[in-house]
């Protein structure tokens, strides 16, 4: 009963670090993640994204909270031999323990887990565990720290049913944090305005801004953008319900390693460009980042776990100052090969000097024309072309041009160091298992980074046959093309069609299926649906 009582107590401590680190992040739970991905192989890791996909990390969010939790369970039966303490000693033994436990997940876990929030939440830990343990004592009566166990029955009873209910606030706060957690993993969303305008006066951007109209429409028209005139498109208008050419903030897909992103103040907030390679290390405020001359660009992010098919790929049109204006401005040397960048979150990636002092690469802060929401990285993110996402860090922090790439934080999971974009392509009209008329329009969209994409075809024979679509030109030479072919069927009943692209460079699609781990999914995308 006695390590029954100490576990119990040990549960209740736990809960209350959880509600704490969620409130004050980083939470132990993202750190516990952190580790676990470090030291978990590839392969499995890989295999898990392909067969999960969204249900991963959500899956991976209750593991570490309840590992968390039966972690809090068995440290505290450390106090085991304490417990005949008085509850003033007890409870200094408590926090001592919180302090203990605090320097083994140092030495564990990294530097994150030395971080202030944390240390505070291990001593609210052993605080609530020792309070826990004494209240829990006394209510089942095998306890001498000044209740005796032969106390009256009516005493007990009182402290059993304020330790149940402090147990079920604890419970109830836990659940509310994780599911509120849980919740925000599935959002897109972008901030407020208000909420922008709070942190910082934003100033004026000129010629960055993109007419709200284009947001909701397939149709692109002209758009001068930073004295250019973006294309329109050359055939027929797209068909309604086609996927929109630019997606908006709301909508753009999330993907981070976070399971709380960081929500950066943008009056503290400075980017570093620093190293032995720069003649003149540089910091500057996000004023400054935005009163430096800007460019802006149409771009298209797929993230490398995108499965064939999948819809974690969204354009959007980024403004910021150019990597290379940065570097130069710093006084980038000749020894240098790379840029790595570290992130806010922890998170670290690079490029090659060679996609670092690329035009295209940019240090962002509007996206669609608006601040970045913090989601999408808030004050400032890395767009580059041609590469999956997780070489475009969010939240960026330091910019440091090296002579050998450090590995990011995918990579040391085995993921590919060059992340190069494989050409896709996807059917959204008809939608699966959807019933359309005898005439109906096929849609979608192929993507294939810098590479672009020539033609786009549609086979509903297994690949016996190919018809080609009509494409749309492309916002940028950087962007996915949308594309339809209107079709006849020639009986009722079920069809699966499959599509598949030809890359800039006459390249046809990869056929033969692969998973997304370790660069990047190939295949034909198919979909199935009923006509008549």
């Amino acid at each position: 009963m006695r390590v029954v009582r100490w576990m119990l107590a040990g549960i209740f401590g736990s809960m209350a670090m959880v509600i704490w680190s969620f409130e004050v992040p980083p939470p132990l739970a993202q750190v516990l993640s952190d580790r676990m991905l470090s030291i978990t192989p590839g392969a499995v890791f890989g295999f898990l994204i392909d067969s999960l996909q969204l249900l991963g990390k959500p899956l991976f969010l209750l593991g570490t909270v309840g590992l968390e939790i039966a972690i809090g369970a068995v440290a505290a039966l450390l106090l085991l031999p304490l417990q005949r303490l008085r509850a003033v000693p007890l409870l200094v033994a408590g926090g001592v323990l919180g302090l203990v436990l605090a320097g083994v997940a140092r030495l564990a876990l990294g530097a994150e887990a030395a971080a202030t929030t944390l240390v505070i939440g291990f001593v609210l830990y052993g605080l609530i565990t020792a309070a826990a343990g004494l209240i829990l004592g006394a209510a089942l009566g095998i306890t001498d720290v000044g209740v005796a166990a032969h106390d009256d029955a009516g005493r007990r009873r009182f402290l059993g049913m304020a330790a149940a209910a402090i147990g079920g606030v604890l419970a109830a706060g836990t659940a509310i944090e994780v599911t509120r957690t849980l919740r925000e993993l599935g959002e897109h969303g972008s901030q407020s305005t208000e909420t922008t305008n709070a942190l910082v006066d934003l100033g004026k951007v000129a010629d960055t801004s993109i007419p709200t109209s284009i947001l909701s429409a397939p149709r692109i028209e002209r758009v001068a953008v930073t004295g250019r005139a973006q294309p329109t498109v050359i055939h027929m208008s797209p068909p309604e319900g086609l996927t929109p050419a630019i997606t908006s903030n709301r909508d753009f897909y999330v993907i981070s390693k976070n399971f709380v992103d960081p929500v950066v103040d943008a009056r503290t907030w400075s980017l570093q460009i620093q190293g032995a390679l720069v003649e003149q290390p540089m910091q500057l405020s996000y004023q400054q980042l935005r009163e430096m001359p800007a460019r802006s660009e149409y771009v298209t992010l797929e993230c490398i776990s995108n499965d064939v098919g999948g819809h974690l790929m969204s354009t959007a049109h980024w403004t910021g100052v150019p990597l290379r204006d940065l570097l130069k401005k710093a006084g980038i040397r000749e020894a240098a090969r790379a840029v790595a960048f570290t992130c806010t979150d922890g998170y670290v990636e690079s490029l090659s000097i060679e996609q670092a002092m690329d035009p295209e690469t940019i240090v962002v802060f509007l996206m669609n024309g608006e601040p970045l929401p913090d989601k999408h990285g808030f004050p400032a993110r890395i767009i580059t072309t041609g590469l999956y996402g997780m070489k475009n860090p969010k939240w960026l922090r330091t910019i440091e041009p090296v002579v050998t790439a450090p590995d990011g934080f995918w990579e040391k999971q085995g993921w590919s160091t060059t992340a190069v974009v494989k050409t896709t392509s996807r059917i959204d009209l008809p939608k699966a298992r959807q019933r359309v008329p005898m005439d109906f329009t096929f849609g979608g969209v192929a993507f294939a980074g810098k590479r672009g994409i020539k033609s786009v075809e549609i086979s509903t024979d297994g690949g016996k046959t190919w018809l080609a679509a009509e494409v749309e030109r492309p916002l940028s030479p950087f962007t996915w093309t949308l594309w339809y072919r209107e079709y006849r069927a020639q009986q009722s009943g079920q069809i699966t069609a499959m599509v598949r692209a030809i890359d800039g460079t006459g390249a046809v699609q990869i056929q033969t299926p692969a998973p997304s781990y370790p660069s990047g999914s190939t295949g034909y995308a198919s979909q199935s649906f009923s006509v008549g």
